[in-house]
């Protein structure tokens, strides 16, 4: 019994020897830990301690002694109940004062066995105004999700069948049933009656269709006993005179506005509302009386409604109209003599409008006025001339009369042009229009314009003819014309001078909101000036685009406004760690997170691989190195900072450059390109040239076309030499830029060109052309650094 596998051990039971011993255990007594030692069921419970000394039968009757809450027995063991073992609790042997070892036992805590959700989780909520409300079931820790009950709400709503609250009549039902967590709506409108909220934990409750007064099986959800935070009855009711109420409605009405027509009262037509109309159509009076049918009434209970009023009396057409004519005097038209004919169309007497007809003429006259027309001239033979009007005829005789002879009777009239200016608001230049009128004459008139002989016309009679003088001066002034003895006078008026509005310039000076980012305020200066332009159209001076000139300076905040500052975090970015190598060194340039640092905007960076906080770093600069991972930035206001609302960061992720290594070294090429600038030699010209090194490890360019020797022929002038690396070979050289001189005049103009000499060893490619090209459009002073690497030994 020595080892804790002797033992018998409940279900999930474990026991393990604790190694304790001990000479005295009156002043060292083993002391039950308040941690399960190793070995036993974490967060179990106590279930037996067991003291061991001395051997059965010699030194003690019992060599264990065993503390639990229940019986243990055998022959080595002496048992000493306790209800609970607890950490803290002391033990000893129960004969000996030493204790050679301790075996300690323990079984795990219970499992947790899953309760249904009681009725302390339900709460709910009414509104009176409205008869709902809302039913909310919490989710108890452990629970099994359902209610130990559930819950079956019937909401209800009566209309009252009279001006009393009883009977009631069944209007509207609606049922929820409610078994776990959640929240659930439950309502049921009201019109002219009660509210009710019933309830039951067995069955939805069914409703009859009549309610005379309360009823036994009316149970509320009022009276279940859950929590709420609106006490009181889960019912509501409305004044009994709300029952039948219904609104009367006025007549629409037509007035008798015109003769032959009446007045019309036309009642409404509405739901528990009878009408009775009372109209005399001569008179246009009307009464519509509204009564309340059987179970309906007005508001305050009024017995009745009336309208009264009249829409115009009806009144008979009037048709009075007549016809009078009058000539007059005979004149001398072309050829023949004639007489003018004036009618009066007359409407007095009538009361509605009339169209009066007749020789070249129709005219609508009002009622109650008259009109008088002028009618075509009559020749001496006479006429007869008939009218009509509202259907009656009026014909009238214009007797024949003696022709009246020669004669003339010219006249003369000037139209001046619209005035012309120019974009500075002069005006110029226009022209005037003369119109000569001999169609009064029987024969023809010479007319004449005094000092503008070649506007001078002879008309013919009864005839009239225009004439047109250009480049009128805009002074104004006046035109003499004259005709059979006649003289007129035509005034030109002079062309305005519009005045040119001065111009005016304002002065402004706004300050923009403090910008936290600067810990500053923009002040914003700006002069306006209006401009004038000439408008041609209306020949005025408008008010054109306005001149604006402004300038910027800026200020430090305040205190007081720093301390209301509002700052937008900037979003941070990302930068991965960089390899820089060459042949010559590797260099490892740290990733980083870069953020705009903003007067009361404090960045933080969080390491998601760190669980640990306090190694969170405060961005100080703009650039923060980080080692490869992913991070966290998050942005805070500083004391006497606000921070505008703004989305959270996203994560942001650093990648490794991986292993960073030297590049292997390549040879080295230098090249050298030089000019020769043209000479004269025995009167001869000699060709200027441009020569390159034979370099294996070069191609050459001029101005972008490769060469294929080494001596090339120019022109005089400026090039742009470059030299491109070849496989296994770098090149750190400029661009040589070669001029090349032209030689003396006095030379003779026969050139001798150099042989070229051409490059050997060398296998150049299309590509090297395409980059020579695309060097030369960088521009002579781009500096090359080509590196196409192979192997070499």
């Amino acid at each position: 019994m020595n080892q804790p596998s002797d033992w018998v051990t409940l279900p999930g039971e474990a026991c393990i020897d604790v190694g304790y011993s001990t000479e005295n255990s009156a002043s060292n007594p083993y002391v039950l830990p308040a941690t399960l030692p190793a070995g036993l069921p974490a967060g179990g419970t106590y279930s037996k301690v067991i003291v061991k000394a001395g051997n059965t039968g010699t030194s003690v009757v019992h060599e264990n002694t065993v503390y639990a809450p229940i019986e243990v027995t055998g022959t080595t063991v002496k048992w000493i109940y306790r209800a609970a073992l607890v950490a803290g609790d002391t033990f000893v042997h129960d004969e000996k004062g030493s204790i050679s070892h301790v075996i300690v036992c323990a079984v795990p805590a219970p499992a947790a066995v899953a309760q249904c959700i009681p009725d302390s989780a339900i709460s709910y909520t009414y509104n009176p105004a409205d008869n709902s409300g809302i039913v909310t079931v919490a989710n108890p820790k452990g629970s099994t999700g359902v209610l130990c009950k559930p819950l079956y709400i019937t909401a209800t709503s009566w209309k009252y069948k009279q001006n009393a609250v009883w009977g009631q009549t069944l209007d509207q039902v609606n049922k929820v049933a409610i078994t776990t967590p959640g929240t659930y709506s439950y309502s049921a409108a009201v019109a002219c009656g009660q509210g009710d909220i019933y309830a039951s934990r067995t069955a939805f409750i069914v409703p009859t269709a009549e309610l005379t007064g309360p009823q036994p099986w009316e149970k509320f959800l009022s009276g279940l006993g859950f929590a709420t935070s609106t006490p009181g009855n889960t019912y509501t009711q409305q004044p009994t005179n709300c029952y039948g109420l219904v609104v009367p409605v006025a007549p629409a009405l037509t007035t008798a506005t015109a003769c032959g027509a009446y007045g019309t009262v036309t009642p409404a037509v509405t739901d528990g509302v009878l009408y009775s109309t009372v109209f005399t159509n001569a008179t246009g009076d009307y009464t519509v009386t509204a009564t309340p049918t059987a179970g309906h009434h007005f508001g305050g209970w009024e017995k009745s409604k009336v309208w009264s009023g009249n829409v115009g009396a009806y009144v008979e057409c009037v048709l009075k109209p007549t016809v009078t004519i009058s000539t007059g005097e005979c004149y001398a038209d072309t050829g023949y003599s004639s007489k003018t004919v004036t009618a009066v169309f007359n409407n007095v007497g009538s009361n509605v409008p009339v169209t009066f007809t007749g020789p070249g003429v129709s005219e609508t006259v009002p009622s109650g006025t008259s009109k008088t027309v002028q009618l075509s001239p009559v020749g001496n033979a006479g006429a007869s001339l008939v009218f009509t009007a509202a259907g009656q005829t009026f014909t009238f005789a214009v007797p024949a009369f003696a022709d009246c002879g020669a004669e003339t009777n010219p006249n003369a009239s000037a139209a001046v042009g619209a005035c012309v200016y120019d974009e500075n608001g002069k005006a110029g230049s226009r022209s005037v229009e003369f119109t000569f009128d001999n169609s009064k004459s029987n024969r023809p008139v010479d007319f004449a314009v005094a000092s503008m002989p070649q506007l001078n016309r002879t008309v013919a009679a009864g005839a009239t003819v225009k004439v047109t003088a250009d480049n009128v001066s805009a002074a104004g002034g006046s035109y003499t014309v004259t005709a059979d003895g006649k003289t007129f006078v035509l005034p030109v008026p002079a062309c305005p001078e519009p005045t040119r509005p001065e111009p005016v310039t304002t002065h402004k000076v706004v300050e923009s909101a403090p910008d936290c980012s600067t810990s500053s305020v923009t002040i914003t200066t700006t002069d306006t000036t209006t401009s004038w332009v000439f408008d041609a159209a209306t020949a005025e001076w408008v008010r054109g685009d306005d001149i604006i000139t402004a300038t910027t300076s800026t200020r430090d905040l305040t205190e007081g406004e720093a301390a209301h500052c509002l700052s937008i975090p900037t979003d941070p970015t990302s930068h991965d760690q960089v390899c820089l190598s060459n042949d010559e060194s590797a260099t490892l340039v740290s990733g980083y997170i870069s953020v705009l640092l903003q007067a009361g905007v404090k960045y933080t960076i969080h390491n998601m691989a760190d669980a640990d906080a306090t190694n969170d770093i405060v961005a100080t600069t703009t650039d923060t190195s980080l080692e490869p991972g992913t991070y966290r930035v998050t942005a805070e206001a500083l004391p006497g900072y606000t921070l505008a609302p703004f989305e959270p960061f996203p994560l942001f992720t650093i990648a490794s450059a991986g292993a960073c290594e030297q590049l292997p070294s390549h040879a080295l090429a230098d090249g050298s390109a030089t000019g020769t600038d043209q000479s004269c030699s025995a009167n001869s010209l000699m060709s200027g040239y441009i020569t390159v090194a034979l370099d294996q490890g070069l191609s050459y360019f001029i101005d972008g076309v490769e060469l294929t020797s080494a001596v090339t022929n120019e022109k005089p002038g400026t090039y742009v030499v470059t030299g491109v690396a070849q496989d296994g070979f770098q090149w750190n050289g400029d661009p040589w830029t070669i001029v090349i001189a032209a030689a003396a005049s006095s030379c003779l103009t026969v050139v001798t060109e150099l042989k070229t000499l051409a490059f050997t060893g060398f296998t150049g490619g299309a590509g090297y052309v395409g980059l020579a090209g695309l060097m030369l459009l960088l521009g002579g002073a781009l500096i090359i650094w080509s590196r196409r690497r192979n192997a070499q030994s």
